[in-house]
């Protein structure tokens, strides 16, 4: 089986996620020379286009390097299709024919992604059309289909709809997608941790004061509003991307460093996971701003986990995420205790704690902040920078090679549903926030009641 060949058929092309993420991604896969030549693009929507309509549609979306964007809609086909449960059966008829055509054209290979770039309402009538008209089934491993969190609304839709997924398709063509686990800074957590020997033997509760994870976000995308007030903050953030930091950052080393090790310790730390305390807000004018009926959909939330664990005793796990706050930023700040020898002969205000910052955006890198003698009012800082590349395009790679280290298990969707089941349940709102700011001042009281402050990302201070 030859690497990076196929076709890759995306379901909801016209929609934010294919357009701004997945088609970008394929963009710099070219541009990379990792996509040559074998391979074709199909994008299956509701709107009435035809091929040359929907590459209207879209280029504008991408770069302007016109030589790989001319290379691009080469390979880019379109194929009108209402998805929807009770949608064009017919239509479905004619995909097979459709796509066998675009194959031999392109000379593509065996490998076929389906992208499901959708609600997960759409995930049900898709892939059992896509069985009834023989393009999956459990016998060809070639077959993968794609799916984006989060899966289902709830616990119990979840795992309803994970059967139903389950009864077309075997594990290993399910490809449960968070994208953060596809980004380098994020994968280098584990390695940050496990390959690098000073870091495990303080990497616990007795030398680690508190950690906290901030998703903040400057916007909120008026394309996605249908998406978003179905879900909201908590099942939109917190359940997969939160909850996917954390598992990373808390778990134990794996016997081994492969896909079912790693997970296995990952599903061990999520079942530990309590929330403790947390806020739900909303930002003035959200449903102006939707123009539809009044919502109850959150857009911050913040609050506080713990760990059931002897490894993890008196650590408070914090974290904040939000729509249209004062900036767009992305991080994990590890804080450790302060250092244990006496220093009476010394000004003791000078010490401060030292930490850990992943930032994740928008300047991915790691920042170790420690204390030094460069003066006796300030300490020394080292950072460390990364190779990026956008995470979809490394998780399109990994699907056509068939590594599912960086997905999901069903086991891990499901503990994740659990942890949070108890702030979906709450259906007011408890605070509201102005647009532009640091959130509702809610959220600040939940961590300076224990005598903290929300940590900047970043440079430090």
């Amino acid at each position: 089986m030859e690497e990076h060949k196929g076709l890759f058929v995306i379901f909801g092309a016209t929609g934010d996620l294919a357009t701004k993420k997945i088609f970008p991604a394929l963009f710099n896969l070219i541009k990379r020379n990792i996509l040559k030549d074998n391979f074709a693009i199909v994008g299956v929507s509701r709107r009435p286009y035809n091929r040359n309509e929907y590459w209207e549609f879209m280029e504008n979306k991408l770069s302007k390097d016109i030589e790989i964007k001319e290379k691009l809609r080469k390979k880019t086909y379109y194929f009108e299709c209402d998805f929807s449960a009770g949608g064009e059966e017919e239509r479905f008829k004619l995909l097979p024919e459709f796509l066998e055509a675009v194959r031999k054209k392109e000379k593509a290979g065996n490998i076929t992604l389906f992208y499901l770039s959708v609600m997960s309402q759409f995930f049900e009538p898709i892939i059992k059309n896509l069985s009834k008209n023989g393009l999956i089934s459990k016998e060809n491993s070639l077959h993968r289909v794609v799916f984006e969190k989060p899966l289902g609304f709830n616990l119990e839709d979840a795992r309803r709809l994970n059967r139903s997924i389950e009864s077309f398709l075997n594990e290993k063509q399910i490809y449960r997608i968070d994208h953060y686990l596809g980004k380098e800074i994020v994968q280098n957590i584990f390695f940050l941790r496990f390959k690098n020997h000073f870091f495990e033997p303080v990497w616990n509760g007795d030398c680690i004061d508190s950690v906290q994870i901030n998703l903040l976000e400057d916007f909120c995308c008026p394309e996605r509003l249908e998406f978003y007030d179905n879900y909201g903050v908590v099942k939109d953030v917190v359940q997969n991307h939160i909850l996917q930091l954390l598992s990373l950052v808390a778990m134990n080393k794996p016997e081994k460093f492969e896909e079912n090790y790693i997970r296995s310790e990952k599903i061990k730390i999520l079942k530990k996971i309590k929330v403790e305390d947390f806020v739900l807000g909303q930002f003035i004018g959200y449903n102006k701003f939707k123009k539809r009926e009044a919502s109850k959909t959150p857009t911050f939330a913040a609050g506080k986990f713990k760990i059931e664990d002897k490894k993890w005793r008196n650590v408070p796990f914090y974290f904040r995420t939000g729509k249209n706050l004062k900036e767009k930023s992305s991080y994990i700040h590890i804080k450790f205790k302060k250092e244990l020898v006496s220093r009476s002969h010394l000004n003791k205000n000078i010490f401060k704690k030292d930490s850990l910052i992943i930032q994740i955006q928008p300047n991915e890198g790691i920042f170790l902040q420690l204390n030094g003698k460069a003066s006796t009012t300030s300490y020394q800082k080292c950072v460390f920078g990364i190779d990026i590349h956008e995470a979809y395009e490394k998780l399109l790679v990994d699907i056509i090679r068939g590594d599912k280290t960086n997905f999901l298990s069903f086991n891990e969707i499901e503990k994740s549903w659990e942890i949070v089941a108890k702030m979906i349940d709450q259906k007011v709102i408890s605070c509201y926030y102005k647009t532009g700011g640091e959130g509702p001042k809610e959220s600040n009281l939940l961590i300076t009641k224990d005598g903290r402050i929300w940590e900047k990302g970043g440079e430090v201070s």
